[in-house]
């Protein structure tokens, strides 16, 4: 047997897939988990098991567990790395197993249980981008794993790769905002949240906005020496909101690309580069 996805977080994993052969549904099919604790002791919890067909099972994990040891109880199977009893005494498990057996008599062999650090995510840079996405987008946080798996949810919906810097850096593209089925036009706004294994998601209620694509209206003045250093005001259509004086406002004359500044709402002023002079 294998678990679906490979690896679970600490907390709120939810119920646990399963993946092998010659599945039977019958009333006795159990997942049997067990909790190896760091004192050498072990825990068996037997679980409800939903037979999807003959090579794939759920593990009920929040519902009631049938405990070998009864005076054991838990806040949830993954509520992070402990269980407790009744006057609050903790031990905390390191390693975890899974089998499975259709009759309560016959079991598979044990398939590790890999068990993960909650991730989190702490902020993202920049917190808006255009309507037609394609922002790169940096998520800083914890406990982000290199998987297959990894990504970034914008919305409730939409899922797109992420890639992996380090443990507490991401950076996902952000989709067009016109895919995002459950998208508001009111605020235009999103809840943006991270994925280890593709199915267990942060809860972190950081909020990534979409704005109109900015244009330029108006430029002054116009020209300028090809020495450079002349300040250029731009006068921008749908400057987006809340940038404040954001070090994400640039400015590209051709292919050189400058610092900017906020000057109002609707205005941006940059310093024009050198340019080769012609003629």
């Amino acid at each position: 047997i294998k678990t679906v996805p490979d690896f679970f977080p600490a907390v709120g994993a939810g119920d646990l897939g399963v993946v092998g052969t010659n599945f039977v549904d019958t009333p006795d099919l159990t997942c049997r988990i067990l909790f190896r604790f760091e004192n050498a002791t072990e825990l068996i919890l037997h679980t409800p098991t939903t037979f999807h067909n003959t090579s794939y099972l759920e593990c009920i994990t929040n519902s009631s567990l049938e405990y070998s040891q009864p005076h054991l109880q838990e806040s949830s199977l993954f509520g992070g790395d402990f269980l407790w009893d009744p006057v609050g005494n903790t031990q905390q498990f390191n390693e975890t197993f899974l089998s499975v057996s259709t009759n309560r008599v016959d079991w598979t062999d044990y398939e590790e249980i890999l068990i993960k650090p909650m991730h989190n995510i702490y902020s993202i840079e920049p917190y808006s981008g255009q309507m037609r996405g394609n922002t790169s987008v940096t998520i800083s946080g914890e406990n982000f794993v290199d998987s297959t798996h990894l990504g970034c949810r914008f919305g409730g919906s939409h899922t797109v790769k992420a890639q992996f810097v380090s443990s507490t850096k991401l950076i996902c593209l952000s989709p067009g905002f016109e895919v995002l089925e459950d998208g508001s036009m009111d605020d235009l706004s999103v809840f943006l949240d991270v994925t280890n294994n593709g199915v267990n998601f942060s809860s972190s209620n950081i909020k990534f906005s979409y704005h109109e694509n900015a244009a330029v209206h108006s430029l002054s003045p116009l020209f300028g020496p090809s020495s450079g250093g002349t300040l250029v005001n731009a006068t921008i259509i749908h400057m987006p909101k809340g940038l404040g004086n954001s070090s994400a406002v640039l400015c590209k004359f051709n292919d050189t690309v400058v610092p900017g500044k906020i000057l109002s709402g609707a205005c941006i002023q940059c310093e024009s580069p050198a340019v080769k002079a012609y003629g």
